[in-house]
């Protein structure tokens, strides 16, 4: 390899990650470093008892430094080079495209093998492959990629549960091995393509969605699940536009700031989601009452109970989506500024906040129920439920720390606060487990308890800080 190359690399690296977003890639960095430290005392100790050697020890480094590298590579480094390709620097720079394909693809391999080793299954090497293939595509904005993602991460609940014995036993002799490690090089040919194109009409059309998806996670607001989807769109411009003329017949200025914050940032833009949810819950039922059997039973109670635990993220998500739209609508928050509809401006970040809190209430109300009642309908049993219901305060909890803030610096939802919730959950049902050992009782009444008791401090300080703050409209203009 030559100098040129390895200082092309380096520029690129920091152009992609550090210089990108610095405070991401710290809390990357302190949480590898957390990760491995926990590892290796935990490897040491059992080395210690003579419960692992060497060889565990090797798989615990494989798998932290795995794990980190492919965070920075789907949350940094995917985005960050997809927006330096753009049309014309594929055509002006060639090899700066060249350069970034090489980066693309040796993360890649460093990624798939490291967790691989840390599976200590060599077995799952094209699994892990085609499931990075299938995030990195899907961050890049083409959601139909999606499938080679979703059946990656759940192969071991399909070869068990779904796929006939003998497509399984296939898969996983010596040459099913081989076949699907050798399609992993037209597959990671076609992902090159799709990823970094050379210019021409076909990158040019498709340039605006690609910058879209790429700044989906940036430090101004996480992902909004409600924004996407024909349905979503569709009962968003049926229910909304009579929300808004109800208002405008008895105009009050906590309400229309909300309103300004346009329809996604309403309850309305969650209805096909949660019917979406329903349907998958009476499908199903219908579906354990015309095939019931152990297997299935088992699924549903295992691999499933844990993917309806994962719906409760919906709730953050719901939160997540005041920043997004706060960010997204400053011209219609600085013309509602001007009119005497606002309000006084001494009063705007009370009204907003005790709006935005309304908002957020009643958004969890209605998921949460969807979520318990989702649970209840698949064959959920009374501690399932109680455990769906302490995850959706504990989601609630979480949410909260984005609610409130100084909007107009840089406050609200990012990707680096969404870091620090999701090690501020963790502790807390490390801290639960520890009590509910000690005491003797029900681990997740613990989680709720914790989690209420964090939440009111958040709230309480969130409060203060947003009635502090200067005018929240228009947002994001100091900083």
């Amino acid at each position: 390899m030559s100098a040129a190359a390895i200082q092309d690399f380096r520029r690129i690296w920091r152009v992609t990650t550090i210089q990108r977003d610095e405070r991401t890639m710290m809390l990357l960095s302190w949480l590898a470093l957390a990760g491995a430290s926990l590892g290796l005392i935990g490897a040491g100790l059992a080395m210690l008892s003579h419960k692992a050697g060497p060889l565990e020890l090797l798989r615990v480094v494989l798998g932290v430094a795995g794990i980190w590298l492919g965070m920075i590579w789907i949350m940094l480094f995917v985005p960050g080079s997809i927006l330096l390709n753009s049309p014309a620097n594929a055509r002006l720079v060639p090899r700066q495209r060249r350069r970034l394909q090489q980066m693309a693809v040796g993360s890649w391999v460093l990624v798939t093998a490291g967790v691989t080793a840390a599976m200590g299954q060599w077995a799952a090497l094209p699994v892990v492959g085609i499931s990075l293939i299938g995030l990195a595509l899907t961050r890049a904005g083409r959601t139909e990629a999606a499938p080679l993602f979703l059946v990656g991460i759940n192969w071991q609940t399909l070869s068990r549960h779904v796929l006939p014995p003998a497509v399984v036993d296939a898969a996983g002799s010596n040459a099913g091995l081989l076949t699907l490690s050798v399609l992993l090089l037209p597959m990671g040919v076609w992902a090159l393509r799709t990823l970094y194109p050379a210019a021409g009409d076909r990158h040019l059309a498709r340039r605006g969605e690609q910058v879209k998806s790429a700044q989906r996670l940036e430090r101004r607001g996480l992902a909004n699940p409600g924004e996407g989807g024909r349905l979503s769109r569709w009962t968003t411009a049926r229910i909304y536009p009579l929300m808004l003329r109800r208002a405008l017949r008895r105009p009050r200025p906590g309400v229309l700031l909300m309103h300004a914050l346009g329809p996604l940032a309403h309850w309305s833009a969650w209805i096909a989601g949660m019917g979406g949810m329903l349907l998958f819950g009476a499908a199903v039922r219908l579906l354990l009452g015309w095939r019931g059997g152990d297997a299935l039973r088992e699924f549903v109670g295992g691999p499933m109970g844990a993917g309806l635990a994962a719906l409760t993220i919906v709730i953050v998500f719901s939160t997540a989506a005041f920043s997004q739209q706060i960010r997204k609508t400053t011209g219609e928050q600085s013309l509602l500024r001007l009119t005497p509809l606002a309000g006084e401006a001494a009063q705007l970040n009370r009204r907003l906040a005790v709006q935005l809190l309304r908002t957020a209430l009643r958004n969890w109300l209605m998921l949460s129920a969807v979520v318990l009642l989702v649970t209840a309908m698949v064959g959920g049993e009374r501690e399932a439920v109680l455990r769906q219901g302490a995850l959706c305060v504990l989601a609630s909890q979480v949410a909260l720390m984005g609610l409130l803030g100084d909007f107009a610096g840089e406050g609200g939802w990012n990707v680096p606060l969404a870091l620090q919730a999701g090690l501020l959950a963790v502790l807390e049902l490390v801290i639960a487990l520890g009590l509910a050992r000690f005491s003797g009782t029900d681990v997740w009444a613990w989680v709720a308890v914790i989690a209420v008791a964090a939440g009111a401090w958040q709230l309480r300080r969130g409060w203060r800080m947003m009635l502090s703050a200067p005018p929240a409209f228009p947002a994001g203009r100091i900083g």
